[in-house]
């Protein structure tokens, strides 16, 4: 889940005041202290309370809306009863082994490779894999290109799925191995997903943080940064838009969400934005666990995205194909200041703002799963997911305008600005995107009318485009 900091001292006296954030990495002997159980907590005024407990400094794993109740990790017996005495009412604690490693059918780096080698070699024509680049550590992050044409890069819309930003979060890599399997397994059988693969570069990186992986296997199931001195980074506070913008992260090392010593600072930052700056996706869905909800931008009070209108209904369609496990109705859609607290740093909000991805956070399993369940949940967790990442492959079908931008010779041109501009709402904030290596946009949008221009250095041009409800080719010439 988008956690918030814990504060927690292994029996001295650190005064923080003296640290300078910009520098606070320096204080390498800085530990965590380790967690010793899950406080369940009931809330009356749900949104606010969790703000308290952020402030406080208190690690929230994980958050029920519809039951209204968090979960906050604690070190010690003496932390149930601070919470008691600031007034928050404690149903429960379970106590937790954080030496134990999760279920052994859940993946280590290792094996997440070794999945992905295998459906390269077992599907040459359709699955592509690629190193990344090196964690932190020297760990390769490895991403599989499944698309008819793997091996060719073929010009298509990319669409990028991810998973385990925060290592301790393990169903996330299950769900993103799932999407690959399915498409790769069925293709060729099954008509829709071979359309998703003929028509599309369809990304996914199961593992974000392998060395974060590695702690949790290793010695701490509770890890959930990187592998950074003994405190770590937290990877998704770590992206350059809003980087410690708005006191939705941590300049604290031992925090849960300490957002590291500069934005982008850390490699695993790095690779993921060298990819979505390559691939240019037009949709992302980042996995998280746990609490059931679906997250769009921004992650700061009172912001909206620029095309709220779309980003919303789309989240909000994804969330209501996802069944709650608790059969509770279906996962919750929002921001996640309207729904838990600030986030800033994140890596959909930065993709959104930045490359105009539409980008998700789907917070996948309940309160009652919390971040490793037994691996006999798997297949229910994976299956419950796959409509809402089909329902974004099939959008990308629908209304929009795509198409490619040449040089008169036919070459393709990369990194040609493109602003639309809506005809039917002149108030509207123009969306901006640049092609991709091939040349290719892809804009989601609305059905209406818009104004599409270009921009090429000194070259200019323009033209109207009416969409309906299928997406529209729209080339240009220079």
């Amino acid at each position: 889940m988008m956690a918030v900091p814990y504060l927690r001292w292994l029996g001295i006296a650190i005064l923080v005041t003296t640290l300078n954030p910009k520098y606070a990495v320096a204080a390498s002997n800085v530990e965590q202290a380790r967690p010793s159980g899950i406080a369940k907590i009931k809330m009356s005024a749900s949104r606010s309370e969790l703000r308290q407990l952020r402030d406080k400094g208190y690690d929230i794993a994980g958050f029920n809306l519809k039951t209204g109740t968090a979960d906050v990790v604690i070190t010690t017996d003496q932390e149930t009863l601070s919470l008691l005495a600031e007034g928050f009412t404690v149903k429960s604690v379970d106590t937790i082994d954080t030496t134990l490693a999760p279920d052994s059918d859940y993946k280590t780096p290792e094996e997440v490779y070794e999945i992905l080698n295998d459906w390269a070699r077992n599907y040459p024509g359709l699955a592509h894999l690629e190193s990344l680049g090196k964690s932190l550590k020297g760990t390769e992050l490895w991403g599989l290109r499944i698309s008819n044409d793997a091996a060719t890069r073929e010009a298509k819309p990319a669409v990028l799925f991810n998973a385990e930003h925060h290592s301790r979060e393990v169903m996330t890599v299950e769900v993103v191995l799932d999407t690959a399997e399915y498409l790769l397994t069925r293709y060729g059988s099954d008509p829709r997903v071979t359309s998703w693969v003929d028509r599309n570069n369809i990304w996914v990186v199961p593992m974000v943080n392998p060395d974060g992986s590695h702690m949790v296997w290793t010695s701490n199931n509770m890890w959930r940064k990187n592998g950074r001195g003994n405190y770590g980074v937290d990877i998704n506070r770590n992206y350059p838009y809003m980087w410690s913008g708005c006191g939705g992260s941590s300049s604290m090392p031992w925090a849960q969400d300490f957002h590291g010593a500069s934005a982008a600072s850390e490699p695993e930052t790095q690779i993921m934005m060298k990819l979505v700056e390559r691939i240019k996706p037009v949709f992302n869905i980042s996995y998280h666990s746990y609490s059931e909800i679906v997250i769009y931008p921004y992650g700061c009070d009172g912001r909206h995205a620029e095309d709220r209108d779309l980003v919303e209904s789309i989240g909000k369609q994804l969330a209501d194909t996802i069944p709650s496990e608790l059969g509770q109705g279906t996962y919750t859609p929002g921001t996640a200041w309207e729904l838990l607290y600030d986030v800033d740093g994140s890596d959909i909000d930065w993709m959104y703002h930045d490359h105009h991805v539409l980008a998700y956070c789907i917070e996948v399993t309940s309160d009652q799963s919390g971040f490793q369940p037994p691996f006999s949940q798997r297949q229910s967790t994976v299956e419950s997911v796959r409509p809402a990442w089909q329902k974004l492959l099939d959008r990308l079908d629908q209304s929009g305008i795509h198409g490619t931008i040449r040089d008169n010779r036919g070459r393709p041109l990369a990194n040609v600005s493109i602003s639309i501009h809506s005809l039917d709402n002149l108030k509207a904030t123009p969306g901006t995107w640049n092609t991709d290596a091939q040349g290719r946009f892809h804009a989601i949008l609305a059905p209406g009318n818009y104004n599409v221009r270009f921009s090429a250095g000194p070259l200019t041009g323009d033209r109207t485009v009416r969409v309906a409800d299928k997406v529209v080719t729209s080339d240009f010439e220079i």
